[in-house]
């Protein structure tokens, strides 16, 4: 079936999605509002778009209660949620992760270096285009900034 269309809501307590980007996770749990809220738990993994994905899930009712990074050939973040409310004062928790950054570890060092390589790598590609994008060049600077100084406090 496509995405949670074969599940009735009530027909299962925990969901688990990976293996793809968080847009389209994003996505999958809200075309289905009634199923996706008759979970008791979702435990995602997605390989892009985490940011976004922790944003959807404060803002719909979710809390992150478990996050993780496992590194195998590759770095792969899970992220565990359950219904309730979590509020964030720092903004920049969404792209670190808040959990994450409450017991800081080798694995989520890599993770940061692996986003630093990521910044700089779309920074390049900003500066060969025709047209530079001055807006989107400052924010992917101020990242950068960011992640390297949280990089350097732990």
């Amino acid at each position: 079936g496509n995405g949670l269309q074969p599940i009735a809501p009530g027909e299962a307590d925990v969901c688990v999605i990976g293996g793809m980007g968080g847009r389209l996770i994003r996505q999958i749990l809200e075309n289905n509002p009634a199923t996706t809220s008759s979970f008791r738990k979702l435990i995602l993994q997605p390989m892009n778009g985490e940011v976004k994905l922790r944003s959807w899930l404060l803002d719909n009712g979710w809390k992150l209660v478990r996050e993780e990074i496992l590194v195998m050939d590759e770095l792969y973040l899970y992220l565990v949620a359950e219904q309730g409310e979590m509020i964030l004062n720092d903004p920049f928790l969404l792209e670190i992760g808040p959990l994450l950054a409450l017991t800081p570890s080798i694995e989520q060092q890599e993770y940061i270096r692996a986003n630093l390589s990521k910044l700089n790598h779309i920074l390049t590609s900003i500066g060969l285009g025709n047209v530079l994008d001055e807006k989107r060049l400052i924010e992917i600077q101020d990242k950068i900034s960011k992640w390297k100084e949280y990089l350097d406090g732990n």
